[in-house]
Protein backbone atom coordinates (compact mmCIF):
# COMPACT_ATOMS: atom_id res chain seq x y z
CA UNK A 1 0.00 0.00 0.00
CA UNK A 2 1.33 3.50 -1.42
CA UNK A 3 0.69 6.39 1.67
CA UNK A 4 1.54 9.67 1.21
CA UNK A 5 1.07 12.27 3.77
CA UNK A 6 0.92 15.91 3.24
CA UNK A 7 1.78 17.55 6.44
CA UNK A 8 3.14 21.36 7.23
CA UNK A 9 6.12 20.90 8.88
CA UNK A 10 8.47 17.98 10.63
CA UNK A 11 7.21 17.74 14.70
CA UNK A 12 9.28 15.12 16.43
CA UNK A 13 6.43 13.20 18.05
CA UNK A 14 4.19 12.65 14.23
CA UNK A 15 7.62 11.75 12.63
CA UNK A 16 8.29 9.31 15.25
CA UNK A 17 5.21 7.36 14.48
CA UNK A 18 5.63 7.83 10.46
CA UNK A 19 9.19 6.26 11.40
CA UNK A 20 7.17 2.90 12.97
CA UNK A 21 4.20 2.99 10.77
CA UNK A 22 6.52 2.75 7.31
CA UNK A 23 8.28 0.10 8.89
CA UNK A 24 4.83 -2.07 8.68
CA UNK A 25 4.42 -5.21 6.22
CA UNK A 26 3.43 -4.14 2.87
CA UNK A 27 3.88 -0.19 3.62
CA UNK A 28 5.39 2.50 1.21
CA UNK A 29 5.22 5.56 2.89
CA UNK A 30 5.87 9.01 1.92
CA UNK A 31 5.82 12.21 3.48
CA UNK A 32 5.64 15.46 2.03
CA UNK A 33 6.37 18.63 3.93
CA UNK A 34 5.36 22.10 3.33
CA UNK A 35 8.09 23.53 5.09
CA UNK A 36 11.25 22.25 7.54
CA UNK A 37 10.20 24.50 10.10
CA UNK A 38 8.17 27.59 11.69
CA UNK A 39 9.91 30.19 13.69
CA UNK A 40 7.38 29.88 16.70
CA UNK A 41 8.18 26.11 16.67
CA UNK A 42 12.89 26.20 16.26
CA UNK A 43 13.11 22.60 16.04
CA UNK A 44 16.67 22.21 15.25
CA UNK A 45 14.75 18.86 12.92
CA UNK A 46 17.89 16.87 13.44
CA UNK A 47 15.44 13.17 14.72
CA UNK A 48 15.86 10.68 12.40
CA UNK A 49 12.76 9.80 9.40
CA UNK A 50 13.01 6.23 8.67
CA UNK A 51 11.17 6.79 4.99
CA UNK A 52 11.49 8.75 2.22
CA UNK A 53 10.26 12.22 2.22
CA UNK A 54 10.72 15.62 0.21
CA UNK A 55 10.28 19.20 0.91
CA UNK A 56 8.58 21.21 -2.34
CA UNK A 57 9.74 24.46 -3.10
CA UNK A 58 7.18 26.86 -1.88
CA UNK A 59 6.38 29.75 0.34
CA UNK A 60 4.73 31.09 3.72
CA UNK A 61 2.32 33.57 1.82
CA UNK A 62 1.83 35.20 5.40
CA UNK A 63 5.10 35.03 6.87
CA UNK A 64 5.17 38.75 7.55
CA UNK A 65 2.32 38.99 9.57
CA UNK A 66 3.11 37.10 12.74
CA UNK A 67 6.01 34.29 14.08
CA UNK A 68 2.55 31.49 14.19
CA UNK A 69 0.82 32.75 10.90
CA UNK A 70 0.98 30.40 8.49
CA UNK A 71 0.07 29.52 4.78
CA UNK A 72 1.67 27.55 1.95
CA UNK A 73 1.72 27.46 -0.94
CA UNK A 74 4.10 24.67 -2.79
CA UNK A 75 3.15 23.78 -6.37
CA UNK A 76 5.67 20.82 -6.52
CA UNK A 77 3.02 18.68 -4.14
CA UNK A 78 1.29 18.01 -7.92
CA UNK A 79 4.86 16.73 -9.84
CA UNK A 80 5.70 14.88 -6.41
CA UNK A 81 1.87 13.01 -6.29
CA UNK A 82 2.89 11.96 -9.60
CA UNK A 83 5.36 10.28 -8.98
CA UNK A 84 4.88 8.70 -6.08
CA UNK A 85 1.44 7.23 -7.60
CA UNK A 86 -0.26 6.66 -4.36
CA UNK A 87 -2.92 3.98 -3.24
CA UNK A 88 -4.08 6.80 -0.34
CA UNK A 89 -3.58 10.23 0.17
CA UNK A 90 -3.74 11.74 4.04
CA UNK A 91 -3.65 15.76 3.91
CA UNK A 92 -3.23 17.42 7.14
CA UNK A 93 -5.69 19.90 7.52
CA UNK A 94 -7.02 22.60 5.43
CA UNK A 95 -5.79 25.96 6.31
CA UNK A 96 -2.81 26.05 3.19
CA UNK A 97 -3.28 26.03 -0.28
CA UNK A 98 -0.51 23.37 -0.76
CA UNK A 99 -3.56 21.53 1.40
CA UNK A 100 -5.77 21.82 -0.95
CA UNK A 101 -4.08 21.12 -4.10
CA UNK A 102 -3.13 17.83 -3.08
CA UNK A 103 -7.04 16.99 -2.44
CA UNK A 104 -8.19 18.68 -5.85
CA UNK A 105 -5.09 16.26 -7.49
CA UNK A 106 -6.61 13.69 -6.04
CA UNK A 107 -10.32 14.23 -6.56
CA UNK A 108 -8.94 14.17 -9.87
CA UNK A 109 -7.51 11.49 -10.06
CA UNK A 110 -9.75 9.22 -9.00
CA UNK A 111 -7.33 8.40 -5.65
CA UNK A 112 -9.17 8.16 -1.90
CA UNK A 113 -7.92 10.84 -0.03
CA UNK A 114 -8.64 11.23 3.90
CA UNK A 115 -8.23 14.95 5.92
CA UNK A 116 -6.23 14.50 9.21
CA UNK A 117 -8.06 17.36 11.19
CA UNK A 118 -7.22 18.67 14.49
CA UNK A 119 -10.44 21.16 14.27
CA UNK A 120 -12.73 20.93 17.45
CA UNK A 121 -15.47 23.35 16.77
CA UNK A 122 -15.96 27.45 16.64
CA UNK A 123 -13.15 29.49 17.76
CA UNK A 124 -13.53 31.48 20.69
CA UNK A 125 -16.23 34.00 20.30
CA UNK A 126 -17.62 32.85 16.88
CA UNK A 127 -21.31 31.77 16.65
CA UNK A 128 -21.20 30.07 13.62
CA UNK A 129 -18.73 29.29 10.71
CA UNK A 130 -18.59 31.57 7.73
CA UNK A 131 -20.04 30.75 5.12
CA UNK A 132 -17.24 30.18 2.48
CA UNK A 133 -15.70 27.31 4.90
CA UNK A 134 -18.96 25.75 5.53
CA UNK A 135 -19.43 24.98 1.83
CA UNK A 136 -15.69 24.41 1.82
CA UNK A 137 -16.26 21.60 4.50
CA UNK A 138 -19.10 20.01 2.98
CA UNK A 139 -17.24 19.43 -0.34
CA UNK A 140 -14.47 17.66 2.06
CA UNK A 141 -17.09 15.44 3.40
CA UNK A 142 -18.27 14.46 -0.15
CA UNK A 143 -15.11 14.02 -2.08
CA UNK A 144 -13.15 12.66 0.71
CA UNK A 145 -13.36 8.64 1.73
CA UNK A 146 -13.34 9.32 5.13
CA UNK A 147 -11.52 11.28 7.57
CA UNK A 148 -8.41 11.16 10.67
CA UNK A 149 -9.44 13.06 13.43
CA UNK A 150 -7.26 13.69 16.36
CA UNK A 151 -9.97 12.98 19.08
CA UNK A 152 -13.50 13.05 20.10
CA UNK A 153 -14.33 16.69 19.73
CA UNK A 154 -12.44 16.44 16.72
CA UNK A 155 -14.68 13.68 15.91
CA UNK A 156 -18.21 15.69 16.28
CA UNK A 157 -17.05 18.33 14.55
CA UNK A 158 -16.44 16.43 11.28
CA UNK A 159 -20.24 14.72 11.81
CA UNK A 160 -21.91 17.99 11.99
CA UNK A 161 -19.98 18.79 8.77
CA UNK A 162 -21.03 16.06 7.06
CA UNK A 163 -18.69 13.25 7.43
CA UNK A 164 -20.44 9.96 8.09
CA UNK A 165 -19.56 7.88 11.56
CA UNK A 166 -18.14 5.25 9.72
CA UNK A 167 -15.48 7.07 7.77
CA UNK A 168 -14.04 8.26 10.45
CA UNK A 169 -10.87 6.89 12.52
CA UNK A 170 -9.27 8.69 15.31
CA UNK A 171 -5.94 9.16 15.38
CA UNK A 172 -4.55 11.47 18.39
CA UNK A 173 -1.22 13.12 17.38
CA UNK A 174 0.70 11.21 20.16
CA UNK A 175 4.81 10.95 20.77
CA UNK A 176 6.26 7.26 21.62
CA UNK A 177 4.53 7.03 24.59
CA UNK A 178 6.30 4.00 25.70
CA UNK A 179 9.86 5.44 24.71
CA UNK A 180 9.08 8.41 26.79
CA UNK A 181 8.16 6.26 29.83
CA UNK A 182 11.62 4.46 29.06
CA UNK A 183 13.11 7.40 28.97
CA UNK A 184 11.65 9.04 32.32
CA UNK A 185 12.68 5.75 34.05
CA UNK A 186 16.21 6.29 33.15
CA UNK A 187 16.48 10.12 33.87
CA UNK A 188 14.91 9.65 37.22
CA UNK A 189 17.40 7.42 38.66
CA UNK A 190 19.48 10.26 38.10
CA UNK A 191 17.74 12.79 39.13
CA UNK A 192 20.14 14.17 41.64
CA UNK A 193 22.62 14.83 39.15
CA UNK A 194 19.80 16.58 37.35
CA UNK A 195 19.28 18.31 40.04
CA UNK A 196 22.44 19.90 40.81
CA UNK A 197 22.48 20.77 36.38
CA UNK A 198 19.42 22.98 36.81
CA UNK A 199 20.33 24.36 40.38
CA UNK A 200 17.57 22.83 42.07
CA UNK A 201 17.26 21.88 45.29
CA UNK A 202 14.47 19.87 47.17
CA UNK A 203 11.07 22.68 45.98
CA UNK A 204 8.44 20.74 44.41
CA UNK A 205 8.12 21.87 40.53
CA UNK A 206 4.79 23.11 38.84
CA UNK A 207 6.11 22.91 34.90
CA UNK A 208 4.24 24.57 32.61
CA UNK A 209 4.89 24.40 28.60
CA UNK A 210 3.63 26.26 25.86
CA UNK A 211 4.49 29.09 23.55
CA UNK A 212 4.09 32.36 25.10
CA UNK A 213 1.25 33.82 23.55
CA UNK A 214 -2.08 35.39 24.42
CA UNK A 215 -4.37 32.29 24.12
CA UNK A 216 -2.09 29.83 26.11
CA UNK A 217 -3.00 31.94 29.41
CA UNK A 218 0.17 31.54 31.08
CA UNK A 219 -0.71 34.64 32.84
CA UNK A 220 -3.30 32.72 34.36
CA UNK A 221 -1.20 30.16 35.68
CA UNK A 222 1.32 32.48 36.81
CA UNK A 223 -1.66 34.43 38.75
CA UNK A 224 -2.78 31.38 40.64
CA UNK A 225 0.83 30.16 41.43
CA UNK A 226 1.08 33.60 43.18
CA UNK A 227 -1.85 32.27 45.44
CA UNK A 228 -0.47 28.73 46.21
CA UNK A 229 0.38 28.07 50.07
CA UNK A 230 1.92 25.02 50.83
CA UNK A 231 4.17 23.57 53.81
CA UNK A 232 6.98 23.32 51.86
CA UNK A 233 8.83 25.38 48.94
CA UNK A 234 7.44 25.30 45.14
CA UNK A 235 8.69 26.86 41.77
CA UNK A 236 6.87 27.05 38.44
CA UNK A 237 8.95 26.48 35.43
CA UNK A 238 7.91 27.87 32.65
CA UNK A 239 9.17 26.53 29.42
CA UNK A 240 8.20 28.50 25.51
CA UNK A 241 8.88 31.32 24.10
CA UNK A 242 6.44 34.08 22.40
CA UNK A 243 5.53 37.79 22.20
CA UNK A 244 3.57 37.61 26.11
CA UNK A 245 7.30 36.65 27.54
CA UNK A 246 8.27 40.23 28.38
CA UNK A 247 4.61 40.86 29.83
CA UNK A 248 4.45 37.52 32.13
CA UNK A 249 8.23 38.04 33.20
CA UNK A 250 6.85 41.32 34.63
CA UNK A 251 4.32 40.29 36.13
CA UNK A 252 6.01 38.11 38.01
CA UNK A 253 7.90 40.97 39.06
CA UNK A 254 4.54 42.45 40.25
CA UNK A 255 3.85 39.69 42.18
CA UNK A 256 6.98 39.30 43.78
CA UNK A 257 7.32 35.66 42.87
CA UNK A 258 10.11 35.96 39.98
CA UNK A 259 12.48 34.32 42.45
CA UNK A 260 9.99 31.41 42.39
CA UNK A 261 9.23 31.49 38.52
CA UNK A 262 12.07 30.25 36.22
CA UNK A 263 11.61 31.28 32.14
CA UNK A 264 14.14 28.96 30.71
CA UNK A 265 12.44 29.78 26.77
CA UNK A 266 12.60 27.16 23.73
CA UNK A 267 13.84 23.64 24.44
CA UNK A 268 14.96 20.99 22.86
CA UNK A 269 13.12 18.08 23.12
CA UNK A 270 16.07 16.32 24.62
CA UNK A 271 16.10 19.02 27.79
CA UNK A 272 11.85 18.83 27.95
CA UNK A 273 12.55 15.66 28.98
CA UNK A 274 14.60 16.20 31.96
CA UNK A 275 12.25 18.70 33.26
CA UNK A 276 9.35 16.01 32.60
CA UNK A 277 11.48 13.65 35.27
CA UNK A 278 11.56 16.10 37.79
CA UNK A 279 7.94 18.23 37.62
CA UNK A 280 5.47 17.30 40.37
CA UNK A 281 2.45 18.84 38.39
CA UNK A 282 1.65 19.70 34.43
CA UNK A 283 -0.51 22.41 34.46
CA UNK A 284 -1.88 24.21 31.23
CA UNK A 285 -4.53 26.34 31.03
CA UNK A 286 -4.50 27.14 26.92
CA UNK A 287 -7.35 27.21 24.33
CA UNK A 288 -5.91 24.71 21.62
CA UNK A 289 -7.35 22.19 19.25
CA UNK A 290 -5.18 19.41 20.44
CA UNK A 291 -1.91 19.65 22.94
CA UNK A 292 0.80 17.11 23.00
CA UNK A 293 2.65 18.54 25.76
CA UNK A 294 0.03 17.05 28.21
CA UNK A 295 0.57 13.76 26.47
CA UNK A 296 4.00 13.87 27.33
CA UNK A 297 3.45 14.84 30.94
CA UNK A 298 1.51 12.12 31.14
CA UNK A 299 3.57 9.93 29.94
CA UNK A 300 6.46 10.59 32.27
CA UNK A 301 3.77 9.87 35.13
CA UNK A 302 2.95 13.85 36.32
CA UNK A 303 0.02 14.95 37.59
CA UNK A 304 -1.57 16.94 35.12
CA UNK A 305 -4.14 20.14 35.51
CA UNK A 306 -5.51 21.47 32.24
CA UNK A 307 -7.97 23.38 30.80
CA UNK A 308 -11.52 21.90 29.18
CA UNK A 309 -10.54 23.92 26.11
CA UNK A 310 -7.65 21.43 25.70
CA UNK A 311 -8.73 19.16 22.80
CA UNK A 312 -6.91 15.94 24.14
CA UNK A 313 -8.12 16.83 28.00
CA UNK A 314 -11.16 14.45 27.96
CA UNK A 315 -8.86 11.90 26.29
CA UNK A 316 -6.36 12.39 28.70
CA UNK A 317 -8.79 12.05 31.58
CA UNK A 318 -9.71 8.37 30.76
CA UNK A 319 -6.82 6.99 29.65
CA UNK A 320 -4.71 8.60 32.63
CA UNK A 321 -6.40 8.50 36.37
CA UNK A 322 -4.05 11.50 37.49
CA UNK A 323 -5.59 14.46 35.28
CA UNK A 324 -7.28 17.16 36.46
CA UNK A 325 -9.30 19.52 34.32
CA UNK A 326 -10.75 22.80 34.95
CA UNK A 327 -13.57 23.76 33.32
CA UNK A 328 -13.10 27.65 34.01
CA UNK A 329 -10.62 29.99 34.36
CA UNK A 330 -11.32 31.61 37.46
CA UNK A 331 -7.76 32.12 39.85
CA UNK A 332 -9.17 30.58 42.90
CA UNK A 333 -10.19 26.92 40.94
CA UNK A 334 -6.63 26.97 39.74
CA UNK A 335 -4.90 27.78 43.15
CA UNK A 336 -6.66 25.07 44.31
CA UNK A 337 -6.06 22.59 42.11
CA UNK A 338 -2.58 23.54 42.54
CA UNK A 339 -2.35 23.24 45.99
CA UNK A 340 -4.49 19.94 46.21
CA UNK A 341 -2.08 18.27 43.46
CA UNK A 342 0.88 19.40 45.57
CA UNK A 343 -0.02 18.10 48.83
CA UNK A 344 -1.39 14.58 47.12
CA UNK A 345 2.03 13.89 46.06
CA UNK A 346 3.20 10.80 46.57
CA UNK A 347 7.26 9.69 45.48
CA UNK A 348 7.47 6.61 43.95
CA UNK A 349 10.53 4.61 42.88
CA UNK A 350 10.91 4.77 39.19
CA UNK A 351 10.56 1.15 38.50
CA UNK A 352 7.11 0.96 40.17
CA UNK A 353 5.93 3.95 37.50
CA UNK A 354 2.59 2.34 35.57
CA UNK A 355 1.13 4.15 32.78
CA UNK A 356 0.23 0.78 31.19
CA UNK A 357 -3.45 2.66 31.03
CA UNK A 358 -2.16 5.09 27.90
CA UNK A 359 -1.53 1.51 26.07
CA UNK A 360 -4.12 2.55 23.81
CA UNK A 361 -2.69 5.24 22.48
CA UNK A 362 0.98 2.94 21.93
CA UNK A 363 2.35 3.21 18.13
CA UNK A 364 2.52 -0.72 18.40
CA UNK A 365 -1.41 -0.33 18.98
CA UNK A 366 -2.05 2.61 16.49
CA UNK A 367 0.07 1.50 13.74
CA UNK A 368 -1.52 -1.68 13.04
CA UNK A 369 -5.36 -0.29 13.67
CA UNK A 370 -4.14 2.66 10.99
CA UNK A 371 -3.40 0.20 8.73
CA UNK A 372 -6.14 -1.69 8.85
CA UNK A 373 -8.58 1.08 8.78
CA UNK A 374 -6.67 2.59 5.51
CA UNK A 375 -6.60 -0.78 3.52
CA UNK A 376 -10.75 -1.06 4.34
CA UNK A 377 -10.90 2.73 2.48
CA UNK A 378 -8.73 1.66 -0.36
CA UNK A 379 -10.92 -1.91 -0.76
CA UNK A 380 -14.46 0.45 -0.33
CA UNK A 381 -12.86 3.20 -3.12
CA UNK A 382 -12.38 0.08 -5.73
CA UNK A 383 -8.31 1.43 -5.90
CA UNK A 384 -6.37 -1.46 -7.50
CA UNK A 385 -2.87 -1.16 -6.08
CA UNK A 386 0.35 -1.20 -8.21
CA UNK A 387 2.09 -4.12 -7.19
CA UNK A 388 5.76 -3.97 -5.49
Amino acid sequence: MKVVVVTPIPTPYRDAFWNYFSQLQNISLHVIYCAAGKADRPWKNQWDKQYPFTFPKGMNLLSWKSKDASLYFNPGVLSILKGTTPDIVLVGGYNHLTMWMAMMWSFLKGVPFLLMSETRGLRPGRKKDPFLKKLLLRWQAKSTSGALPTGCMAEEYLRKNGWKQETLFRFPNVPDIEVLQSQVIQLKQHSVDLKAKWKLKDEKLILCVGRLIRKKHVDLIIQAFSKVRTPFPANLIIIGDGDQSNLLKKQCHQLGIEDRVRFLGFLEPSEMMEWLALADVFALASNETWGVAPIEAAAAGTQLLLSNEIGSAKELAALYPATTIISDRKINNWKEAMENSLKNITLANAETTDNTSMSPWYFNALAPELDQYLNRIIQTAGVIQTPE
